[in-house]
């Protein structure tokens, strides 16, 4: 029966009056949907002036499938393939479907002429007509709809565009709403430094190698990989397999047994940082040949120095951090400092010196 809305019935909803500005709702007609992260949704119906009704959704199924599917096959003279069918039960509006029931098989050969495979099930109240399904492919599609107990498949195509329906559980009461801690652990919240090696930038080919393999060292970052590329016994390229985590300040090692001469720069993450707030400056992807060329222009341009005399200019892949100007680099050992790393090493305070200048 409807519960009626009167004086003496003022708290028939079940929320908290804290909850209520944050229940969400929509209306149609004369039901007004009611949802709140902490209560199951919920429909005002009203019946009357006077006459109301608060009702929690169901979003199971009002119906069920049919038990006991069995399914016979009929004129075949091979066991070739397998058929497997599922069955539900729909009421009399055509609106409610139910879950499909347990799948059911046989084996057979359909392409036969006159081969059939029949499909039963016991009756249930309520239904008024049975929609069957048909295994192809993985999935169910509908063969066909019955208001009596049986079908017949004679070679029926399944139209996989209608399966089955799926009702999940989106609202489950009594779920998961909080964890307790056993144990808090330690070493949370410490500040993580470092970055990836995204490629390595060759200053000097050099000569003479024959089979070059190269590693890399560094106090904190492990991981990255690479491969060495020679042109005419030079060092064409260094090719990054995996670039690792965590490098602070790593420093190549490149091993031959007859080429020497060659020397690189890591390009760590805030090289790849730099690349990302260009291309969402310009509103478009970089290729890898513009990404490549903006690294070269980027290391390989003079920066201007000023001292007290005279002003001096430095590339920034010769830079060492006794180049960046006092002020400069005070003004860069604080910032780090405020983000945990009091002794930070040279191309720590090299590269933090070019970002904040927003070299281009």
């Amino acid at each position: 029966m409807p519960r009626a809305l009167s004086a003496a019935t003022r708290r028939w909803y079940p929320y908290a009056e804290a909850d209520l500005f944050d229940i969400h709702y929509v209306q149609s007609a004369d039901v007004l949907t009611l949802v709140h992260p902490n209560y199951a949704p919920r429909e005002l119906r009203r019946f009357g002036a006077t006459d109301w009704m608060l009702i929690e959704i169901n979003f199971t199924p009002k119906i069920d499938p049919p038990e006991s599917i069995f399914v016979t096959s009929h004129g075949n003279t091979t066991n070739k393939y397998n058929y497997f069918y599922v069955v539900t039960s729909v009421d009399a509006a055509g609106v409610n479907e139910s879950r499909p029931s347990q799948e059911a098989g046989t084996s057979g050969n359909l392409f036969e002429t006159g081969a059939t495979i029949t499909i039963g099930w016991n009756p249930l109240d309520g239904v008024a007509r049975y929609n069957v399904y048909k295994k192809q492919g993985g999935l169910f599609g509908f063969i066909g709809q019955t208001a009596g107990t049986s079908i017949v498949d004679d070679n029926i195509a399944p139209d996989l565009s209608k399966t089955p329906p799926i009702y999940d559980t989106v609202f489950q009461p009594n779920g998961i709403v909080s964890v307790p801690v056993l144990a808090g652990g330690s070493g949370y919240n410490t500040l993580t430094t470092g970055g990836n090696i995204t490629s390595v930038y060759t200053l000097n080919q050099g000569s003479g190698y024959t089979n070059p393999t190269m590693t890399v060292s560094d106090p904190t970052g492990s991981g990255a990989t690479f491969e060495v590329l020679t042109n005419n016994g030079a060092i064409a390229m260094v090719v990054v397999l995996t670039e690792g985590l965590g490098y602070t300040n790593p420093t190549l090692i490149l091993q031959d047994p007859t080429g020497s001469g060659a020397e690189f720069k890591p390009i760590v993450m805030p090289v790849t940082n730099h690349i990302f707030s260009e291309q969402q400056q310009t509103g478009k992807k970089l290729t890898p040949a513009e990404i490549q060329q903006k690294v070269t222009r980027m290391f390989a341009q003079d920066l201007t120095l000023k001292g007290w005399l005279w002003d001096t200019s430095k590339q920034l892949m010769s830079m060492k951090a006794g180049d960046i100007p006092s002020s400069d680099l005070d003004a860069i050992k604080k910032s780090l400092a405020r983000q945990g790393i009091a002794n930070p090493s040279n191309d720590q305070l090299i590269r933090a010196y070019w970002v904040g200048k927003n070299v281009r």
